[in-house]
């Protein structure tokens, strides 16, 4: 029985200072102010969102990593861009402004941000491609 409470009790121990200090830690990206999780569905929402707009023409739109500091307010959307039946793509980087999350995400409506969208457009007009 005191192996068991030995065992045990520094263990409980830990999890009553997780809980304390307000839970167990995200995971975040190496040097990212996103959870892993956080950045997927910011990337995913951002690959559906193409399909429906931006990549209705010939090129097509792959986004890969998406960092953000929200000290410095801003954000980095790595992607690579091609032409739909070309072989060659090409890989750039957008950067957009944010300060915490709820810049990116619209909880509400379970989406991107209006801005985010309006300055992923924009970058993406901006390639030479067009």
């Amino acid at each position: 029985m005191k192996k068991i409470i030995k065992k045990i009790f520094p263990l409980a121990i830990c999890i009553f200072l997780l809980q304390w200090m307000g839970g167990i830690p995200k995971a975040y990206s190496s040097g990212n102010d996103l959870t892993n999780y956080e950045e997927e569905v910011l990337l995913i929402d951002l690959h559906n969102r193409c399909l429906d707009v931006w990549c209705e023409g010939a090129l097509k739109f792959n986004f890969h990593a998406f960092h953000c500091s929200f000290e410095e307010g801003e954000c980095s959307i790595d992607y690579s861009y091609g032409y739909r039946y070309g072989e060659e793509d090409f890989k750039s980087t957008c950067i957009v402004s944010a300060y915490s999350l709820d810049d990116l995400w619209n909880e509400v409506d379970s989406e991107i941000s209006k801005d985010l969208y309006y300055e992923v457009s924009d970058c993406i007009e901006d390639e030479e491609l067009y």
